[in-house]
């Protein structure tokens, strides 16, 4: 067996371990963060929305501070924390003293980013990450995260010390945990309310065998990988040093994901750029070996070069399909770095279509702060004089927004339509059926009697010119930009800095001809108990409509029809 087939089958062996571990049933007395995740599934559920499926690697511990309603306050790895607030259709998160409604994807994006923030605080040695770079990531390219420690400056010692000072400074009750105030959370369990078999185990002792058995493990661990980790960082310097060479790049095409990277190119350039990788000749014994297997570290397959994995990313996939706030982040960064040295005027363009600004001294990212139904995120100053704003969407943006307040009346009518019977066979509905097959009493699922088939959504393209108007430029009535921006979209041109973007919509016209009108889609979502599982989205009608059909099980209805 050689050193690669024996790390494949110790990677296999490790992941067999984790999901026979996951499914075990897990009582409080083990393990109490991983019984109240058990407990509550839709806190986990959103934990890795907020944080990825990764998340426990962040955290640790959650307790329940409050019953009613249910409060949970989330500790993360760095000493900081926030709180999780249920409200039925959805959770509230309380970060840094500002509230975020997660139904709201714009709010639910602001509270990633907030924890974000949070998590760069301070991070403790050792913390390697998730298994595979994840969107919404808005601190990513920025130079202000702590750098001093990390898991590839393997020291072979640190997680021992880590260790041991939590064991020290940490004051724990008699099972070994935390010591949280009982009145303060609901993970606290009275020496009374103990079960024999847990008295037991405390007169013998077991928290002083456990620690001792963890401490000899721990020394074990740190050491036995760190000539294969230097391997790999000498490989991975390596591979990057001679594509940017072959392949023209620089290091903006490239991001590192630990001791691995990903080299990132358009989409449409995905299956050239391995091509071209694996023609080249580098000199040495060492070669790039693609393996076309497509795994969680990239979707197409993956190079290795020595010791060292690296995937062909696509620049269009940054945060999903949604508006992007690194995207954002990136947009007004580039331009503030560029005026540093002085005011100079903006142009905007895509082909014949342009937006100017003159005299602009800083952008300044509006977010959520702009008002109600406020559609601008970067607005441009000449000192404290507003010049106007802009909206900006990445090119593989296909959501305006949630629409669950906008056209709450509008679901709210369907589905006492579809309950009532009056919309007829063609949209009827079935129960939603329960883990052990007995139906919700609440959540419904669309059905198609006639054609004896589940509807996906119900789909409304003929809103009114008004709500149109608003849901693409807002009360603040400013145009749309679509780009995923590159620092190389930035150029200096005289006293101009000139942005190329993909689109620019700034009337109707531009919108309906890139196929991008809003069009109402409500389809299911168990979480929205407070609407019988239904939620309502305004996505672009190229992306529920071909050529005039409707993708998918949908099924049409006009606005008046339950208006």
């Amino acid at each position: 067996m050689n050193t690669k087939q024996f790390i494949q089958l110790l990677e296999q062996e490790v992941e067999d371990f984790v999901q026979t571990q996951a499914e075990k049933i897990v009582s409080f007395e083990d393990d109490p963060m991983a019984y109240i995740l058990q407990k509550y599934p839709s806190l986990k559920a959103t934990l890795e929305d907020l944080m990825t499926s990764n998340f426990e690697d962040y955290i640790t511990g959650i307790y329940v501070m409050a019953p009613k309603p249910t409060t949970f306050k989330v500790l993360l790895h760095n000493g900081q924390h926030f709180f999780l607030i249920y409200a039925r259709d959805s959770y509230i998160a309380k970060i840094a003293g500002k509230k975020y409604y997660l139904l709201n994807i714009g709010e639910q994006e602001y509270a990633i980013k907030s924890i974000s923030d949070l998590l760069t605080m301070g991070m403790p040695p050792g913390a390697e990450g998730p298994d595979e770079e994840v969107d919404n990531d808005s601190s990513a390219g920025s130079d202000d995260t702590p750098d001093d420690t990390s898991a590839d400056d393997d020291t072979g010692g640190d997680d021992d010390e880590l260790s041991e000072a939590k064991e020290k400074d940490t004051e724990t009750d008699d099972y070994g945990r935390p010591f949280v105030d009982p009145k303060g959370s609901r993970t606290y369990m009275d020496p009374d309310e103990m079960t024999p078999a847990a008295r037991a185990r405390k007169m013998m002792g077991e928290k002083k065998i456990r620690i001792v058995k963890e401490s000899i493990e721990k020394k074990k661990s740190p050491l036995k990988f760190k000539i294969v980790k230097e391997g790999k960082a000498e490989d991975r310097d390596e591979a990057k040093n001679i594509i940017k060479k072959e392949l023209s790049l620089s290091d903006s095409d490239f991001k590192d994901k630990g001791l691995n990277f990903y080299v990132l190119v358009p989409n449409k350039e995905r299956q050239n750029t391995i091509d071209k990788i694996e023609s080249i000749n580098t000199g040495t014994d060492k070669k790039f070996e693609y393996i076309s297997t497509p795994t969680s570290f990239s979707s197409i397959g993956y190079f290795m070069y020595g010791q060292s994995k690296f995937g062909i990313k696509p620049t269009e996939k940054q945060g999903g399909k949604s508006a992007g706030l690194d995207n954002e982040d990136v947009f007004i960064s580039e331009i503030n770095n560029l005026l540093q040295d002085g005011p100079k005027n903006i142009k905007i363009t895509s082909g014949k279509n342009t937006i100017d600004f003159n005299n602009v001294t800083k952008v300044i990212g509006t977010g959520l702060s702009t008002g109600e139904y406020s559609k601008s995120d970067a607005n441009f100053y000449n000192g404290e004089k507003d010049l106007g704003g802009v909206s900006i969407k990445k090119d593989n943006a296909i959501f305006w927004e949630s629409a669950d307040v906008r056209f709450a009346p509008e679901v709210k009518n369907l589905v006492n339509a579809i309950v009532s019977g009056s919309l007829g066979d063609e949209i009827s509905y079935v129960p939603l059926k329960d883990a052990r097959g007995n139906p919700d009493p609440v959540i419904i699922r669309m059905y198609n009697k006639k054609e004896n088939k589940p509807i996906a959504g119900i789909i409304v393209d003929d809103l009114p010119e008004q709500d149109i108007q608003q849901v693409i430029f807002g009360n603040d009535k400013v145009p749309v930009i679509k780009g995923t921006f590159r620092p190389s979209d930035f150029k200096v041109e005289g006293n101009t800095i000139v942005i190329s973007v993909s689109k620019i919509y700034k009337d109707l016209n531009d919108v309906e001809k890139d196929g991008a009108l809003p069009v109402l889609n409500i389809r299911h979502d168990k979480t929205r108990r407070s609407s019988r599982g239904l939620r309502a989205l305004l996505q672009t009608q190229s992306s529920v409509l071909k050529d005039g059909n409707l993708k998918g099980n949908n099924i049409k209805l006009s606005h008046s029809s339950f208006n």
